[in-house]
């Protein structure tokens, strides 16, 4: 499983996990609807790829780790302990891995709720223990320019979708969805509007006011069909809602919220 193969890459008997030096640079990632920043680590034959993706409008960050597969399970999920030097902090986790990328690789992910990205900053060191595994410690070097440049990124994405990037610095508690979104998209709204066979997606990014209500929508990456874009955004101005945003003052605010609609295709 991922978790031996992870630990054997760093250790060989009777000896300390080795730390596993950086192979390139850190190089940002920009995407339609996020950042990410990624850099290889190890052996030029059998690197271990590590991904920060921070959630554009906060929340939380998805730390993605892709090592060769091995002989790792097809799919696994467990906690994941993080160990922060040179102030030898700690966090825990949850990781998930979603199985085998490819016939080489496989993806894990670990999402840490409530973490912003500039945490990073002076961060030197990483050790990932998984499920008490002896850890995988990377040796992260540079990350405050690092961390720097991803911001930037971060912000010119928010301002390109005409939202202000003090709107995150200012929020204590993001939007929760609370809709079903079942009864909301149900394929049955668009008739004979989506391709036999296919499934598509649509990437929204919602206004939501005080009261939890979307008074706006915009599509930030679309399904590649202009009407059912459209639809999607009309289906969910005045229907879908939201707990508020909360600012630092504890009090309700207008924000904003990302959303991915996967359409099937309606039955025939």
């Amino acid at each position: 499983m991922i978790v031996t193969l992870l630990a054997a890459l760093l250790q060989t008997p009777n000896t300390s996990p080795a730390v596993l030096m950086p192979l390139d640079k850190w190089s940002v990632d920009y995407g339609n609807t996020g950042c990410s920043l990624a850099r290889s680590f190890g052996d030029e034959a059998a690197p271990v790829t590590l991904r920060f993706t921070p959630a554009s409008l906060g929340g939380f960050t998805t730390i993605m780790l892709d090592a060769p597969a091995g002989n790792a399970r097809q799919r696994q999920a467990g906690t994941a302990m993080l160990q922060f030097q040179p102030e030898n902090r700690t966090l825990t986790a949850d990781y998930m891995s979603p199985g085998q990328r490819d016939e080489n690789h496989r993806a894990l992910a670990i999402r840490l709720i409530g973490q912003e990205i500039g945490i990073w900053r002076g961060v030197e060191r990483l050790a990932i223990s998984l499920d008490k595994s002896p850890p995988l410690t990377v040796e992260l070097k540079g990350m405050h320019t690092a961390i720097s440049a991803l911001q930037k990124c971060q912000d010119d994405l928010l301002r390109d979708w005409q939202v202000d990037p003090g709107e995150v610095s200012n929020m204590a508690v993001n939007p929760k969805l609370v809709s079903d979104l079942g009864e909301i998209f149900d394929p049955k709204y668009l008739r004979n509007g989506l391709p036999k066979g296919e499934l598509l997606r649509v990437n929204m990014l919602f206004t939501v006011g005080i009261d939890g209500s979307v008074s706006a929508c915009r599509v930030i990456e679309t399904s590649g069909q202009d009407a059912l874009d459209t639809a999607t955004c009309a289906l969910s101005i005045g229907r879908i809602r939201y707990r508020p945003a909360r600012d630092k003052s504890d009090r309700p605010m207008v924000s904003h919220a990302v959303l991915a609609v996967r359409w099937p295709s309606p039955p025939e």
